[in-house]
């Protein structure tokens, strides 16, 4: 790729995915029907923060860097730019305001499933070994929130009945509690 890249571009899409995210969870706290759905979307909406802290910590360490010049680099310079791309325009176009709780928690499931995406790809642009530990870490906590989300969605998704109560249906093996 003969254009010419700095890291620190790659470090501004990460802040700007974390500005719209946590703007788009802001949103949707406040449209959200249900107190706990409201209360976990605001969760989120504080987190974003956080991670908007860590990519600006890490981007002033990386501010004088040269350019990028590496094919390796500029190609997942390249897949960021389109993954942030996607991300952010998913997040903006998509939410009007008359979601379901169900269409914003499935939105905000994939937006989350998308970062993890990035930030893997991220992680691989980066030398310093403290830098790599930072990009885990979040990585760890983007996936701790599709399994949060997820969850609070099962509970909205599963019939009444199985909602507070343990499985009892069939398993892959025969019937609930063993193998038959």
């Amino acid at each position: 790729m003969t254009e010419e890249t700095h890291l620190n571009d790659v470090f501004d899409m990460a802040i700007q995915i974390e500005r719209d995210a946590r703007a788009f969870y802001a949103a949707a706290a406040e449209n959200a029907t249900f107190a706990d759905a409201g209360h976990l979307l605001h969760e989120m909406a504080t987190m974003e923060v956080g991670n908007e802290l860590v990519f600006s910590a890490i981007k002033s360490r990386h501010q004088d860097e040269a350019s990028v010049d590496s094919s390796d680099l500029s190609h997942s310079i390249s897949t960021a730019r389109f993954l942030a791309s996607g991300i952010q325009e998913d997040l903006a176009s998509r939410f009007t305001g008359w979601e379901s709780c169900e269409q914003i928690l499935n939105l905000a499931i994939g937006f989350e499933r998308d970062t993890i995406i990035f930030l893997v790809n991220m992680k691989h642009m980066l030398a310093d070994p403290a830098d790599q530990a930072s990009i885990d870490e979040l990585i760890l906590e983007e996936m701790g929130h599709v399994i949060k989300l997820s969850a609070h969605l099962a509970k909205l998704t599963l019939p009444e009945t199985q909602g507070d109560q343990p499985f009892s249906g069939p398993t892959m093996w025969g019937q609930a509690g063993g193998i038959s």
